[in-house]
């Protein structure tokens, strides 16, 4: 075992220790219980990472155990570390690492790395950030000025009671990061000139924990919407309590760039509105909510090759609270233009997951064709594109079809998806590894309501597994148990 990762763990649960030791000595505040059940406001339970340490607690007890278990430790035999590379895979590595001309990416969609040159990458990311209807270039180093204002923020929700002092501080984040941009390649638009998906990496940005507050009030609300689509499974569970019929036609329905395209004012303002229409909490804390989501949606600035930019319009996609925002935008666009509408009647399902939406229609294809069409006409700066199809669709990680009358589902793989499957010689627990493939089985299992088809896409799987050296009799036997 490596000694010094070793020490560090059970310095940590020393302190461990140390800590529970000192708050069982100091007993329990009963006055502070009290005074919480009467507090008229939500908390979040949201705190900063304490990094205290009472280091005169430790006693001789504590400090004679840890000695013991480092003792333990020194005595355990380490396993000799092993290359799960050959020579040549380590020097590409090397040598892909090394060379600057290149950028490395994970593909937006099917598991893929894509080697992209420099060249592609900085006109790619420059024609998304050269979008002044999205973002703004700033002048200078805008986090000084900013943590001034999320700190009037802040206090303003301290002095009114809604935020406690351990909410203050954990949203108080004064030694922020500045988030980064970067793109992630859709190679399944296009392989040879994929366009990017935009990212904003705003991991510990002067954002990130007041995005985090907001999210704990968003995410409730998401779940009780008409349309909320939270899985696979949850799909496979709506479609089985649709009964085909003649007369009925499939589609599926995309919004474009869902996140970068809902105004600040309005996207508050149709959020602000759920939150009053849910009841759980107290206006002063819905305005406050409101007044977050608006600082975070306005400050969300970031850097990209020595400039600092503003995003004026939508929600970056790194943020936390964003699937939270957009799906509460979307239910609010819903109600005004699908559930009220005439059209309404004709659908016998919708449901939708973040900016991807299902419709079984009653109807033929040219109705149901209008019914989209009349959807791109709206107040909510959204629009859409479709795939209509009477007999097969693609949604999620399914392929939907129709076959002697009923509704049959099986696992959809896109063309360009890559075998990703962790490599047996990975340093993994066995237990961890030996359990992948039955998994993934279980998932085929799961998503084919066929038996042959599961058999055909088991075999592939299995094939997969196998060229990562998987052993042949071990998944031959999760075959069979699944």
């Amino acid at each position: 075992m490596e000694g010094f990762p070793v020490f560090l763990d059970a310095q940590r649960f020393q302190r461990q220790l140390t800590r529970k030791r000192f708050f069982l000595k100091k007993g329990i505040n009963v006055s502070t219980i009290n005074e919480e059940s009467v507090d008229a406001f939500t908390h979040s339970g949201l705190k900063a990472k304490s990094d205290f340490y009472p280091i005169w607690e430790k006693g001789h007890n504590i400090k004679v155990f840890m000695d013991l278990i480092l003792k333990d430790f020194d005595q355990l035999e380490s396993k000799p570390f092993k290359q799960n590379l050959s020579f040549k895979e380590r020097q590409a590595c090397k040598e892909l690492k090394a060379n600057h001309q290149l950028v490395i990416k994970q593909a937006d969609k099917g598991g893929g790395t894509v080697v992209m040159s420099r060249e592609f990458y900085m006109q790619e990311s420059l024609r998304l950030l050269g979008d002044r209807d999205t973002y703004q270039v700033l002048k200078k180093n805008p986090t000084v000025e900013f943590i001034k204002e999320l700190e009037s923020l802040l206090v303003k929700g301290k002095q009114d009671g809604i935020l406690r002092e351990e909410e203050f501080n954990f949203l108080f984040n004064n030694k922020c990061k500045t988030a980064i941009f970067y793109f992630i390649p859709k190679i399944h638009k296009n392989q040879q000139n994929p366009p990017g998906r935009p990212i904003i990496s705003g991991i510990d940005s002067l954002t990130c924990h007041l995005s985090h507050y907001i999210d704990g009030y968003l995410q409730p609300l998401v779940q009780k919407t008409e349309s909320y689509l939270r899985d696979t499974n949850h799909l496979l569970e709506e479609l089985a309590k649709v009964i085909w019929e003649d007369g009925l036609c499939m589609a599926t329905v995309d919004v474009a760039s869902l996140y970068t395209s809902i105004p600040h004012l309005k996207g508050v303002d149709e959020v602000t509105k759920c939150l009053v229409k849910d009841g759980s909490l107290v206006p002063a804390q819905i305005f406050f909510l409101a007044e977050a989501m608006k600082f975070v949606l306005k400050h969300n600035y970031f850097w990209f090759e020595n400039t600092f930019y503003l995003q004026v319009c939508g929600t970056a996609m790194g943020t936390r609270f964003a699937p939270g925002y957009a799906n509460l935008y979307m239910h609010s666009w819903e109600h005004q233009h699908v559930w009220s509408g005439v059209a309404g009647g004709d659908l016998v399902l919708w449901r939708r997951f973040i900016d991807d939406v299902i419709i079984i229609w009653r109807g033929d294809e040219i109705s149901l064709r209008n019914f989209v069409e009349s959807l791109n006409t709206n107040e909510y700066n959204l629009k859409f594109t479709s795939n209509i199809n009477k007999q097969t669709i693609d949604f999620l990680d399914l392929t939907i079809y129709i076959k002697n009358g009923k509704i049959e589902t099986k696992t959809f793989f896109k063309d360009t998806d890559t075998n990703t499957a962790i490599d047996k010689r990975s340093s993994h627990a066995a237990y961890w590894l030996n359990n992948i493939p039955k998994s993934q089985l279980i998932r085929l299992k799961r998503n084919c309501s066929e038996q042959s088809i599961f058999q055909a896409q088991a075999e592939d799987i299995l094939e997969r597994y196998q060229s990562k050296g998987y052993e042949k009799d071990k998944l031959r036997k999760d075959l069979l148990e699944v």
